[in-house]
């Protein structure tokens, strides 16, 4: 007799009452009590993310396996799978690095191109996330039982109502630091001896740094990220996107809109500017965060 796999309204209801068992003990003690054998933590680089990884170290319990994760793709910034490396190093936790093989970052990379040209720049939903990370971000989470993230609500507007646990189709994920401040996470990775990534000296945020969303934000400079990633960086990729946010019309009227699109176009020409500027390594580049914030891998 063949035996009857569970349908998916089987599979959604136990993963359901997986979920409210440890929301109901917690995730320490879902942990001690080996309703959560394996952990994930996402690990981007960035300060957030590294804190993260070293609660998850320092927290649960030794029995626990703790695996991170790096996604790799045409978004990021150059250098950071080296520094990955030292993180995995010194920490001991192993971390997978996953990217795309090339006709699949390219199948990706059309897919973004044509969601740009179909609704306009990312503004509001970040769907170059969506396309760019997420796929390979599945392939990670359904090999552990609960993903830790970086998340806080201090760090923008939009991450004021998340939640510290909560489920998403079949992931399950938490945030362990979701209350603390910028200062408490660098406290606590000095605390730990671990050296930040060196794009901290010039930038508050690393994420998507030369994204001309992002170009004007406060304490970010630009400059030192375009020197340094000029050489290595996917152009063709970021011109195409580029080009296809730059073109959109919007078919609503909407002074916000307008005056963002007018922001995106102007930082758009700015860094076309600076790759053609042939010195940029010579130039002297502010530093935002001083070695008094915790020390930099070089």
């Amino acid at each position: 007799m063949v035996e009857k796999r569970p349908g998916r309204s089987e599979k959604i209801k136990a993963h359901v009452e997986y979920f409210n068992l440890i929301r109901e003990v917690g995730v320490i003690e879902a942990c001690k009590q080996g309703i959560i054998k394996k952990v994930g933590c996402s690990i981007s680089g960035g300060k957030d993310s590294l804190a993260t990884l070293l609660w998850a170290k320092n927290n649960l319990p030794s029995n626990i396996e703790i695996i991170g994760s790096y996604v790799k793709t045409s978004l990021e910034n150059i250098d950071i799978a080296n520094y990955i490396k030292y993180v995995s190093e010194t920490t001991g936790i192993q971390i997978d690095i996953y990217d795309y093989c090339k006709e699949e970052e390219e199948t990706q990379i059309e897919k973004l191109v044509q969601q740009t040209i179909e609704n306009g720049p990312p503004f509001v939903l970040r769907f170059c996330e969506i396309f760019m990370k997420e796929p390979l971000y599945k392939k990670f989470n359904y090999n552990t039982d609960i993903s830790f993230l970086g998340v806080r609500w201090r760090e923008s507007q939009l991450r004021q109502n998340a939640t510290k646990l909560f489920r998403f189709h079949y992931g399950i994920f938490y945030h362990p630091i979701i209350s603390w401040s910028k200062m408490d996470v660098f406290s606590y990775i000095k605390e730990n001896k671990i050296k930040l990534y060196s794009g901290y000296k010039y930038a508050d945020r690393l994420g998507c740094s030369i994204c001309p969303l992002g170009m004007g934000k406060k304490n970010c400079n630009q400059i030192y990220f375009i020197s340094k990633m000029r050489e290595s960086v996917n152009w063709n990729f970021y011109h195409k996107w580029y080009s296809a946010m730059e073109k959109f019309k919007y078919d609503r009227s909407g002074e916000s809109l307008v005056q963002r699109l007018n922001y995106l176009k102007s930082n758009y020409r700015k860094l076309k500017e600076l790759l053609k500027e042939p010195h940029l390594e010579n130039i002297k580049i502010t530093e935002y965060n001083p070695p008094v914030y915790g020390w930099y891998e070089s």
